[in-house]
């Protein structure tokens, strides 16, 4: 109703959340909070995998 995507992130960022990752809950939730921040300052709708790779790099994974 107010405009918003229907997801905010992408399958193929799910997947590199994923790959990276490995399962390791606290590495998604980390990974995930940076993702979201990278993804707010960038003016991102929906966060895609190169929104990700900006967060791996940010945690040096």
């Amino acid at each position: 109703m107010a405009g918003g995507s229907l997801s905010i992130l992408s399958e193929a960022a799910l997947s590199a959340v994923h790959g990276y990752a490995q399962g390791n809950a606290r590495m998604i939730d980390n990974l995930m909070t940076d993702a979201l921040i990278i993804g707010e300052q960038t003016e991102k709708q929906v966060i895609d995998p190169e929104t990700i790779l900006a967060a791996v790099n940010n945690q040096q994974l």
